[in-house]
């Protein structure tokens, strides 16, 4: 469980800098510019890779955090770099991100709690 930790605060590292790029972030900035393109898809990567290793008691504490697409973006990136959806993406980024933030702080806060 302490290594959950761990993975949640990378979790939140990345969901961090994918909310600061998302402020001037446009379709065309992330399907255009490789620099970019890169840096947003690696910092997903970093997501899935990191939620595969959160415990299953943790994925079941909280089961609004949708932990097997997130995992599964991961592994679409990795798999089919060649075929990546910067559509998908994209909204995941703009969408999906910002309303992951405050459930993975929730959590993070639950076990800064516990560690008191």
């Amino acid at each position: 469980m302490k290594d959950d930790k761990v993975f949640l605060l990378h979790i939140l590292d990345e969901i961090e800098y994918l909310l600061e790029k998302s402020q001037i972030l446009t379709y065309e900035d992330l399907h255009n510019n490789k620099d970019i393109e890169h840096a947003i898809t690696r910092s997903l990567e970093i997501i899935g890779e990191a939620s595969k290793n959160v415990s299953f008691e943790i994925c079941q504490k909280y089961p609004t955090i949708p932990w097997k697409n997130i995992a599964g973006m991961r592994d679409r990136i990795i798999y089919g770099y060649f075929s990546i959806n910067y559509e998908i993406v994209y909204d995941v980024v703009m969408h999906k991100i910002p309303v992951l933030e405050p459930k993975i702080r929730e959590i993070i806060s639950d076990f800064e709690k516990r560690e008191m």
